[in-house]
């Protein structure tokens, strides 16, 4: 377990899990090694009561008593429970192999995130309570709401709450992030009882329950793995972020919080070149996909929409040129717009004067400039149009824009070539057709002359002629 973050995940287990496994049991990873001797002797003597309530329950499942179901017989007293016998182990993220638990990958590939990733990672357990990702434990059937006895042993101060507190104190906790999910688990913390010092961000995905697991898993693959302790510490209440085409809410209430009511949707969406998002588009960039998909979803019929748009030009200076534009949105009464996309953490290195952005999987790619790639494109899509209408085009003008979707600008300190009003970012993928209208504002005010009525109109015919041709 990770000792670099005061960060605290904290998530539920599942009821899929993965047979097999090893009667090998190693006690440093077990969550008992990280508490005080107290404390650990509190969670075991849980342990044990809890499967000894499960061996004894007559509740039942499909018909079946729960300590007779035949994964549950083959559990043994080891030492998981505190006891001497030795059964069969896995590492809980390789054995759970629920909704969640899928978003992060194989079995391997979860044991690699707990190694790799700063942050702590615990899991709240119907039979076990309290333990740490990596924690050997044996395979069971048992969900919370099966036998309320077995749930009482884990609630109230002297249950979960005080084990989780011990693990705090201990660990140098700052910040707790709430990734259970389901508020049947949420509610075994009594919240209001951790220390005051340590924050509590509880996360709800757009999906009530345990529909909304795999976005949370998602948001830990995609994004908290490789946050760092500072990035993670700067999150607040009310910060939204996507993960599934969901959007997942942080905040400091343990009550689920009221959703935004959403933008209406226009009556029908703008005019998407092409109609379709490309098939290799998400797996390419999964940036891009999710611009494309919320422009189609957000902006009006007026708006027009070209996206993968490649140029070629003559450059006097430097010879044949080709490039890409990601998007072009035209409106016939607010302007033209190239937009820049880049997904992942962008970083920008003043000493060595080089892009780069961190992916899903946490490897560093480098990348062109987006600014200086946005206002080439621009000056590209300016030339074409401006060979098309003739040279009394003067009132001509193309505004450009880059599209982070996978950051928060917000509080970033800019370079002097960045602006905010041409930087999209998470927080405005709520609400795009708010943001096309303020960005082309924001280049409309620069405008010295202003287009003659229809002007723009003709200059969007222009570009579907030169961007969206069939051929031949």
């Amino acid at each position: 377990m990770s000792e670099r973050s005061p960060v605290l995940l904290l998530t539920s287990c599942s009821n899929s899990k993965l047979p097999g496994g090893e009667q090998q049991y190693d006690r440093s990873r077990s969550l008992a090694s990280y508490l005080p001797s107290r404390a650990a002797n509190e969670l075991l003597d849980k342990r044990s009561r809890a499967l000894r309530q499960l061996r004894n329950s007559s509740a039942e499942r499909d018909g079946v008593v729960l300590g007779k179901l035949p994964v549950n017989e083959r559990l043994r007293e080891g030492p998981d429970f505190g006891g001497v016998e030795l059964g069969s182990y896995l590492p809980a993220v390789a054995r759970y192999d629920g909704r969640f638990w899928k978003e992060l990958g194989s079995a391997e590939d979860r044991l690699g995130l707990v190694e790799e990733m700063p942050h702590r990672l615990l899991v709240i357990s119907a039979l076990y309570g309290l333990l740490a990702a990596d924690e050997p434990i044996q395979n069971y059937n048992l969900n919370l709401h099966d036998d309320r006895r077995i749930a009482r042993i884990w609630q109230g101060k002297s249950g979960l709450t005080r084990l989780l507190c011990d693990f705090i104190a201990g660990a140098g906790v700052q910040l707790v992030v709430d990734l259970t999910g389901d508020p049947e688990y949420r509610q075994l913390i009594e919240w209001p009882l951790l220390p005051p010092a340590v924050r509590v961000l509880h996360a709800y995905a757009g999906r009530i329950g345990p529909g909304g697991l795999p976005a949370l898993g998602a948001l830990l693959q995609r994004h908290i793995r490789h946050a760092s302790a500072e990035d993670m510490l700067r999150l607040r209440s009310g910060r939204r972020i996507e993960a599934k085409d969901e959007l997942i809410t942080f905040s400091d209430s343990d009550q689920r919080p009221e959703p935004p009511p959403p933008p209406p949707p226009p009556p029908d969406g703008p005019t998407m070149y092409p109609r379709e998002l490309p098939l290799d588009t998400e797996e390419r960039s999964p940036a891009e996909a999710t611009v494309f998909r919320r422009l189609k979803g957000q902006l009006s019929p007026e708006h027009t929409v070209f996206h993968g748009l490649a140029w070629h030009r003559l450059d006097p200076s430097e010879g044949p040129t080709d490039g890409e534009a990601d998007f072009i949105i035209a409106h016939p009464d607010e302007g033209i717009l190239v937009l820049e996309v880049k997904g992942g953490g962008i970083q920008y290195d003043a000493a060595t004067g080089e892009w780069s952005s961190r992916d899903r999987y946490g490897d560093i790619h480098r990348l062109k400039d987006p600014l200086a790639q946005a206002r080439r494109s621009r000056a590209c899509v300016l030339t074409a149009l401006r060979r098309e209408l003739g040279d009394d085009a003067h009132w001509l003008s193309v505004g450009y824009a880059v599209a982070f979707p996978d950051m928060d600008l917000r509080g970033a300190v800019m370079r002097a070539d960045m602006d905010r009003d041409f930087m999209m970012d998470e927080s405005d993928l709520t609400d795009l057709a708010r943001w096309v209208h303020t960005t082309t504002a924001y280049w409309d005010r620069v405008r010295t002359i202003k287009p003659p009525p229809g002007a723009l109109q003709q200059a969007i015919e222009v570009l579907v002629k030169l961007f969206a041709q069939n051929f031949p």
